[in-house]
């Protein structure tokens, strides 16, 4: 046994340092950025030998990505392991996120440590206290930028933080920024900004600042290969839109969070590569509510004839008539999740039979495909038992290999249902034990958007 562990040893002791080194790659934590531990990689490896030490110093994989976060008073890490962290990433590319809402002058000198090294920048994330905290950037200067994440804490207080913060992103995009995937939160006056750049690269893109519905059409012509977008949609009155159709060919995704009516986005949109789109509204009085948009909405998914597969509603002004009417347009719905506004219910009996299919398995059309469900707070007023019967319904055993059912079997059922249900309860119980994926909650508290 000794002589064994001997040689086991020794095999590690002659295995090529380039060989360790890739080994010890794999040992570091999950995540984009790596915050410093004693007892983590990189730190752990340079305590378990001499030479593992002198390895893992070498290896500039192991020290090319960091997390920090800035206290009132300090940071952690201090600056000087920053220092030596980013010292020992030879000429990789640099992946680092700073968490700095409150002390603007600590994050400032670290910032300076990281800007004679702005073209080695790959995937940044900054949360910083004000444009203080950023030093002088060179304009163009992060060639090598690809994912980007940026938030400043009190640039709602004043529009002059925003002409500071604006003159430092215009440096750092430069005119055609080789930035793939950003957010960026802020004062809505920053889309002036944005608008000026050519984002010819960009793919994913979440606005957190509530702008209107023209000023994000601006944008996004200026993304042509924009994947997947969240935007967060303010009052948008009086600001019409160019009457015009837009094609986004590439778009895939695509998530609102809308205060005003989306018609006038769905008139003039085409989205033939649509896959997914969650639409969200806020749980606000009656009277300010945005009203829903079935007409223009039906007619993009028409335009566009994209391949939709999921879909999400959360607290729409719609009729249950109008939601079935949106399912029929859905043919290829594989989930759908519906959180009712207040409790005005969506998923109605006449819904729900749409949705049930015969004895003899004969379709009534509407979403054949579907294989997931969440129907969220207060948004269920069926008959008890229509549920049950529906998802047994479509409760079905899968084909052979290659070939599709029809129904497809639907395996996902996360529904809100009264007590008094008890039918319902009792048939998606039973399913649960053959092996549906079941939760069901009580009708207790309404979900927000």
């Amino acid at each position: 046994m000794t002589t064994f562990l001997l040689r086991g040893a020794s095999a590690i002791q002659r295995m090529p340092p380039e060989v360790l080194g890739e080994i010890f790659a794999f040992s570091l934590p999950a995540g984009r950025w790596i915050e410093p531990k004693i007892d983590e990689a990189p730190l752990l490896l340079c305590r378990v030998c001499r030479r593992w030490r002198n390895i893992a110093i070498s290896t500039p994989s192991l020290w090319s990505s960091i997390s920090i976060t800035v206290a009132e008073h300090h940071s952690k890490p201090q600056l000087p392991l920053i220092q030596t962290w980013l010292s020992r990433s030879g000429h990789r590319p640099l992946s680092f996120s700073i968490y700095a809402p409150a002390n603007a002058e600590i994050a400032g000198a670290i910032l300076e440590v990281y800007m004679p090294h702005i073209a080695r920048w790959s995937a940044v994330a900054l949360e910083l206290l004000n444009s203080e905290s950023m030093p002088r950037i060179p304009y163009g200067g992060a060639v090598a930028l690809d994912t980007l994440d940026i938030q400043f804490g009190d640039i709602f207080s004043s529009l002059i933080y925003v002409a500071e913060v604006g003159g430092q992103l215009t440096n750092l995009f430069g005119r055609a920024p080789p930035i793939r995937d950003m957010i960026i939160r802020g004062h809505p006056a920053l889309w002036n900004y944005l608008i000026a750049v050519e984002w010819q690269r960009l793919e994913e893109l979440e606005v957190e600042s509530e702008l209107s519905l023209s000023q994000y059409i601006h944008l996004l012509r200026r993304c042509p290969h924009l994947v997947e977008c969240t935007f967060h949609v303010g009052d948008s009155t009086g600001s019409p839109l160019p009457p015009h159709n837009m094609i986004t060919p590439h778009l895939r995704h695509i998530e609102i969070l809308s205060y005003s009516s989306l018609a006038s986005l769905f008139d003039i949109l085409t989205l033939p590569a649509l896959e997914s789109i969650i639409l969200r509204f806020p749980t606000v009085p009656i009277e300010e509510a945005p009203t829903w948009c079935q007409g223009p909405f039906i007619a993009c998914l028409q335009r566009s004839a994209c391949k939709l597969t999921h879909f999400t509603l959360k607290s729409a002004r719609i009729s249950d008539a109008d939601f079935l009417e949106c399912l029929r347009h859905m043919p290829l719905l594989e989930t759908l999740t519906v959180v009712a506004y207040g409790r005005e219910t969506i998923i109605t009996d006449h819904v729900v039979r749409a949705l049930t299919y015969s004895d003899e398995g004969v379709p009534q059309g509407i979403c054949p495909r579907l294989s997931g469900i969440i129907f969220g707070s207060f948004s269920v007023g069926t008959t008890d038992g229509l549920i049950g019967d529906m998802v047994e319904s479509r409760w079905v055993e899968d084909g052979p290999e290659g070939v599709d059912t029809i129904p497809a079997c639907l395996t996902n059922v996360h529904v809100c249902l009264p007590e008094s249900h008890e039918a319902d309860i009792r048939c998606l119980k039973a399913l649960e034990r053959e092996g549906l994926s079941l939760l069901i909650d009580s009708n207790t508290v309404e979900q927000g958007p």
